[in-house]
């Protein structure tokens, strides 16, 4: 009897202790996945990656690979972290600019027509419309024999079919030279098929039907009727436009315009340009070569600085240009807000930039006359001349 009791008494202990451990486990407890930003999250011992010290003995390039921020850029190719890439560019970059008879394409738009993407496209309202593409830059402008224009248009069927579509190009954007012209009387394209056509006519009377037009109603007039409804619309008349502009020789422009005329038109999508030369596709996208260089969105007065990451000591500052600034400052700060100038851009270079954009002068006097023309210039804006000698800890004089 004795060892019976102690037995239950066990049992009655270990049936506490269990059931202090079920509800021990069911305790809902915060798990921690991180031990913060930095912090090594498994053992400090076996972390092997490499540690970050400074080096005050290496004269070397502090920008090289750092972050770098600009003000603003041109497109998403040409942007200021490719100040710090170690690649030096000399020839001005490739770039491109979009516009249509609406306006300039957005930055995020300006390669819709050439990313030979369909459903990425230009929409164009009116009957006669235009597009036009720029080809900006240094590079040797590409040959070309032939542009594929591929698209959509809706049109009122009670309108002429009419239809006029050109290709032109310039050089300069002003003087214009067509290229290639098709007319038809029968609208362009191909019809997109109605998915709603087959069931638009009725099979009994041959009348023309709205398969759609009681969608969402009940079948049972006596029904409950629904909480909410459908809005359906007839899908518009819709053409697909691939249309194939041939030259009767290759052409190198500056500038290529088509333009879109259809006397029934409503509305338009262009997704893309395709051009060809030889039957073989000429890429036309800045993003399909790579070029090193940051350029502004120029809105006025812009900006780029690096962040090198800590207090650092530097004795001189290498800016190399592609098209300089007329006038401009090195500045230094610690957080990136308040910013102190070092030193304007040299004198020097500002009468060199203004001098290489003028006729180049091959003799002394010619170099005098320019250099005398500039001095003038100067003058009559003295703001710009007070910021070459802004330097905090050098004493000027006159």
């Amino acid at each position: 009897m004795e060892y019976k009791k102690k037995l239950h008494s066990f049992n009655y202990l270990f049936g506490i202790v269990l059931l202090m451990i079920l509800f021990m486990s069911a305790k809902p407890q915060v798990e921690k996945y991180s031990k913060g930003i930095g912090t090594y999250p498994g053992n400090p011992n076996e972390n092997f990656s490499p540690e970050l010290k400074s080096d005050n003995s290496t004269y070397r390039n502090l920008a090289l690979l750092s972050p770098a921020f600009h003000s603003s850029s041109y497109d998403y190719n040409l942007t200021a972290q490719l100040v710090t890439d170690g690649i030096i560019t000399t020839g001005m970059p490739n770039y491109v600019t979009v516009s249509t008879s609406q306006g300039v394409s957005p930055k995020n738009e300006r390669e819709y027509l050439l990313d030979h993407n369909p459903y990425s496209g230009v929409s164009i309202n009116g009957t006669s419309v235009w597009l036009q593409i720029e080809l900006g830059g240094g590079g040797a402008l590409p040959t070309i024999d032939r542009i594929a224009v591929n698209g959509q248009l809706t049109y009122d069927k009670s309108k002429s079919a009419k239809w006029d579509f050109s290709v032109s190009g310039s050089n300069d954007g002003i003087n214009w030279s067509e290229i290639d012209q098709i007319k038809g009387s029968e609208l362009p394209g191909v019809e997109k098929p109605n998915p709603f056509a087959a069931r638009m006519k009725s099979e009994s009377k041959g009348k023309t039907t709205n398969p759609i037009a009681n969608a969402g109603s009940p079948a049972d007039s006596t029904a409950p009727k629904p909480s909410f409804t459908f809005n359906f619309q007839k899908p518009e008349d819709t053409r697909i436009l691939k249309q194939s502009f041939e030259f009767k020789k290759p052409v190198a422009y500056r500038f290529y315009r088509v333009n879109l005329n259809v006397l029934s038109a409503k509305t338009w999508n262009i997704g893309d340009f395709d051009f060809f030369n030889n039957g073989m596709p000429v890429e036309m996208a800045p993003s399909h070569k790579f070029e090193s260089a940051w350029m502004s969105a120029g809105t006025g007065e812009e900006w780029v600085y690096v962040d090198l990451g800590t207090t650092s000591t530097f004795d001189r500052v290498k800016l190399y240009w592609i098209n300089k600034a007329k006038a401009g400052s090195i500045q230094v700060s610690n957080d990136a807000k308040s910013w102190q100038t070092l030193q304007a851009l040299p004198l020097n270079g500002d009468l060199k930039l203004g001098v290489a954009k003028r006729a180049p002068a091959r003799t002394k006097p010619e170099l005098s006359i320019v250099a005398r023309s500039h001095f003038r210039m100067l003058q009559r804006r003295p703001a710009r001349v007070r910021r070459f000698f802004e330097h905090p800890r050098v004493s000027y004089a006159a």
